[in-house]
């Protein structure tokens, strides 16, 4: 468990105190540690802290990540995640639609490497997917559900490039039809 936190932090870029600072400000408390003023001036640098030292969301993320290392957090969705599933795989067409099962194992891992993430950026992030491959003329080369969610390319997950243009402010175009499941 240590070591899986050392590892977040330092892909994160960030110290053992300075994730100290960010769980105290998250938890409105009082930081202990010496410097702590000169280690928030870094993390604002960094990102994870704004000018009145409140937590951004990048700082949110790895708060995120690390309650998940210690068991305090959970990764399933806010909301009845049968029926997001459901909606989910609906948008497919038949035979990409993949197993509810297969879907849902799936999405979980990817609730638990990306706390960030939720069901409705996921549904956003598909739906510009398929209508993006609509307007392209691609729709034989639409993905299976399941493998859109857990699908390496070129050591990038395919779902979360479409997320990051959703969270860009990206959206399928009004005048271009959706895919439509028949």
């Amino acid at each position: 468990m240590v070591q899986e936190l050392f590892n977040l932090l330092l892909g994160e870029g960030i110290t053992p105190n300075q994730y100290s600072i960010l769980y105290h400000c998250r938890e409105n408390l009082r930081c202990p540690l010496p410097n702590s003023d000169g280690e928030a001036r870094i993390l604002q640098l960094k990102g994870y802290l704004d000018t009145d030292n409140k937590l951004t969301a990048k700082a949110d993320s790895v708060l995120k990540k690390a309650d998940l290392i210690f068991g305090k957090s959970t990764i399933v969705p806010a909301g009845n995640l049968a029926e997001q599933i459901k909606e989910y795989r609906s948008k497919f067409p038949t035979g990409r639609k993949g197993s509810f099962d297969e879907v849902e194992k799936k999405l979980l891992r990817l609730f638990k490497n990306h706390p960030e993430l939720n069901m409705d950026i996921i549904q956003k992030a598909t739906t510009l997917y398929l209508s993006t491959m609509a307007r392209n003329g691609e729709e034989r080369y639409i993905m299976k559900a399941g493998n859109f969610i857990e699908h390496v390319t070129n050591k990038t997950n395919t779902i979360l490039e479409w997320c990051e243009q959703v969270l860009e402010g990206e959206a399928p175009k009004d005048d271009n039809p959706m895919y439509e499941v028949a």
